[in-house]
């Protein structure tokens, strides 16, 4: 680890920052010679670079001396028996609990469709009732009718 760190250190350490040199100063003639009344907004666009590179290289060491240097065993493989009982447990949980939430979604949808299928019953039960009596009338009508002659 010691070589691959002092690697990545100077690697970063001399890209990122010799490439934040050279903006700041290509930036800073730029603006001094040409557009001076934009000096003020170049004073902060240097200061978000430099808490933008402050951060990346403070996360970055970190993370690195805390995986590299600090956790020994981070590539081991140890298998933790409650884990897997653990997993188990809760997909079998998980799987039990949608069966039964499937089972009564498809109770609800059978309801609702022998509610539907009784509703259309219910009107052409209507309509022949209504026909029935409608000739029921009628006949009414031309046996009082038929019976005046």
């Amino acid at each position: 680890p010691p070589p691959l760190f002092f690697f990545f250190f100077f690697f970063f350490f001399f890209f990122f920052f010799f490439f934040f040199f050279f903006f700041f100063f290509f930036f800073f003639f730029f603006f001094f010679f040409f557009f001076f009344f934009f000096f003020f907004f170049f004073f902060f666009f240097f200061f978000f670079f430099f808490f933008f590179f402050f951060f990346f290289f403070f996360f970055f060491f970190f993370f690195f001396f805390f995986f590299f240097f600090f956790k020994k065993n981070f590539f081991e493989k140890n298998i933790d028996k409650n884990i897997i009982n653990n997993y188990l447990n809760y997909t079998l949980n998980y799987l039990y609990s949608e069966s039964y939430f499937c089972e009564l979604k498809l109770r609800m949808i059978t309801m609702k469709s022998a509610a539907d299928n009784s509703l259309k019953i219910i009107k052409s039960m209507n309509t022949l009732k209504n026909k029935i009596r409608q000739y029921k009338v009628t006949q009414d009508m031309l046996e009082i009718i038929n019976g005046s002659l």
